[in-house]
């Protein structure tokens, strides 16, 4: 019925079962080792291994059999993305942001040709996925790679990932096509707790509710999975937005803050949970619990040393110590916020500009034009081509410039999205 693979010992081949009457896969050790004594009595080992195993999640041994020279293993046929294919999804997406017009054009014929090339479809998802924010003729092509995803590969982690998101606001269309679907794979697999994580992240910025439903679902199911926990603490915290009351955002805090500490009171010992308690001191900041914002940054500087703890736990100290009055600390704690060498998520989208725009309402200009100096080395995010990279670059230092010259004629900034670090 068809080749699938080559391993190390031979092919494996689609085959069907005649008298067994089911689609199998069919082991076939290689010509070339035939006469290889070692080879032959390794294949015979693995045989006899694979007959005594029985679990759900290991293929079934049905048949082994020798005819003349030809030696074969007869096994369950899984159909779905191999294990080579589903660990590296996301490092086949991200490998799109160094294609090429004429590679991706090359790329969509070999998918055209064959309905079963996953890797070309995963690296031609991202580079639509990055492509068709500005260009509005690829949109529809992402929309079927997406769409292709959630019917295929619903469980997959390139069906999670950002690049098989297809958003409402830039696609309407493509969002409500690829809805429809993730709304029919979770009836079927509403007890798959992979598939409703996959699901929920894509509903997660267009329909929050929903996201949260499924992670609630994905949560009764496995109650104790520090995933659905974290995710649902991402929910709490984009349900935040400042048209909403007070007493509203403090609702909001709070289910972010039981589920931030749920996720860090789970993590195993010696996991590093940076990422948690960044979040947590500033979750605790919004709130105005400014003892435990204050425990956490505390702790979190004391543990770790990467360039996101130095800047985000220093970054929080300082808001701490301008509401207690103290500009001279919290200026401080800006500059200490930058003498890091940075990290991939500063690197690509920057540093925080809270503390420094507080700081300029206080007439603090000069301390906030030293740390635009420090701040020169960020931006160069290493997940583009070069001469993007170098376009990135010229952008933020032309920004960088900009703000130097609104904060020296006495001016605030338009700081935009970093102020939302």
């Amino acid at each position: 019925m068809g080749w699938i693979a080559k391993g190390g010992m031979g092919d494996v081949f689609k085959a069907e079962h005649r008298s067994m009457g089911r689609t199998v896969a069919l082991k076939v050790i290689n010509k070339k080792w035939i006469r290889d004594e070692e080879v032959v009595k390794r294949f015979h080992r693995e045989v006899r291994t694979a007959a005594r195993l029985s679990h759900p999640n290991i293929v079934t041994a049905y048949d082994a059999e020798q005819t003349e020279n030809i030696h074969f293993l007869v096994m369950e046929f899984v159909d779905g993305m191999n294990l080579a294919t589903l660990v590296r999804g996301r490092k086949l997406i991200n490998q799109s942001f160094w294609l090429s017009k004429d590679a991706a054009k090359e790329l969509q014929a070999k998918a055209n040709s064959d309905p079963n090339d996953i890797e070309s479809r995963l690296q031609l998802l991202g580079y639509y996925n990055r492509h068709s924010i500005l260009n509005k003729s690829l949109r529809e092509s992402h929309t079927e790679l997406a769409c292709w995803l959630i019917e295929n590969y619903p469980d997959s982690r390139a069906a999670g990932s950002h690049a098989a998101h297809v958003t409402g606001t830039i696609n309407p269309l493509g969002y409500v096509k690829a809805r429809l679907l993730w709304l029919d794979t979770v009836k079927i697999h509403d007890q798959n707790v992979t598939i409703l994580l996959n699901a929920s992240g894509f509903f997660l910025l267009d329909d929050n509710d929903l996201s949260e439903e499924l992670l609630k679902k994905a949560e009764a199911i496995e109650p104790d999975n520090i995933d659905i926990t974290k995710k649902l603490a991402q929910v709490y915290q984009l349900f935040n937005r400042s048209g909403d009351s007070k007493a509203k955002l403090r609702e909001q805090n709070d289910k972010e803050m039981v589920q931030l500490e749920r996720a860090l009171a789970r993590s195993k010992e010696g996991t590093n949970v940076s990422q948690l308690l960044i979040d947590i001191a500033k979750t605790a900041f919004k709130s105005g619990e400014n003892d435990k914002a204050k425990q956490f940054a505390e702790r979190l500087l004391k543990t770790y040393s990467d360039g996101d703890s130095i800047h985000m736990g220093n970054q929080i100290l300082g808001r701490l110590s301008l509401q207690a009055g103290d500009i001279d600390k919290a200026g401080k704690y800006l500059i200490t916020s930058a003498r890091t060498v940075g990290s991939p998520v500063l690197n690509s989208f920057g540093p925080s500009m809270i503390l420094a725009k507080e700081l300029l309402e206080k007439d603090q200009k000069d301390i906030v034009l030293e740390y635009f100096d420090l701040c020169e080395k960020f931006w160069l995010t290493d997940l583009m081509d070069p001469a993007n990279k170098l376009i990135n670059q010229a952008n933020n230092f032309n920004k960088l410039k900009e703000w130097r010259e609104i904060v020296k004629a006495g001016g605030v900034p338009e700081f935009g999205m970093s102020l939302s670090r």
